[in-house]
């Protein structure tokens, strides 16, 4: 499997985790319609009933560059664990590159005419549970001035196997 192929079943997958949750809070049924090449989102969400799409751009967080290559190297088979190496400041590096995400997604400009909605992925192992994250990471994440999509959301992956949504953008979404 090539790197982009694995790429697009990962953010499919998430998509799918994200409009299931997205449904429920929304009371709408958007489907799985397409995952287009740029500058389109990453993937395309459709609901009959409401003759209304979403995109959503999945983008993944950690807590620095080692722990992204790592990461990927354990899902491509490569290794079976992640060399990160010493984090000082983890609650900060991640908060940080949470916050730099968020802001080169919003300098880009889609070929898409609905609402777009950021999904931002990120599993921090070294964060405890919920509450150690919404007390030590949240208040570090910045938003821009300027958010040029419809919403943005955190998809928070705790171990063993949690994973809880909250929403940046509007509004402060910082209860989990």
């Amino acid at each position: 499997m090539t790197n982009e192929e694995l790429k697009g079943q990962h953010e499919k997958a998430a998509g799918d985790r994200f409009t299931e949750y997205y449904n429920k809070e929304n009371k709408a049924n958007f489907v799985f319609k397409k995952q287009p090449p740029p500058p389109k989102p990453d993937l395309i969400y459709y609901d009959e009933k409401k003759n209304k799409a979403i995109g959503i751009e999945v983008v993944d967080a950690y807590y620095d560059e080692h722990d992204a290559k790592g990461t990927w190297n354990i899902a491509r088979g490569k290794t079976r664990n992640s060399d990160s190496g010493l984090l000082i400041n983890p609650d900060e590096k991640l908060a940080e590159f949470i916050s730099d995400r968020i802001k080169i997604k919003c300098g880009k400009t889609y070929s898409f005419s609905d609402s777009i909605i950021l999904l931002v992925v990120t599993r921090p192992t070294l964060t405890e549970d919920k509450q150690d994250f919404q007390n030590n990471v949240l208040p570090h994440i910045k938003l821009p001035n300027y958010i040029t999509l419809s919403e943005i959301y955190l998809e928070l992956n705790l171990p063993p196997s949690y994973r809880h949504y909250l929403r940046l953008y509007p509004g402060s979404g910082y209860t989990i």
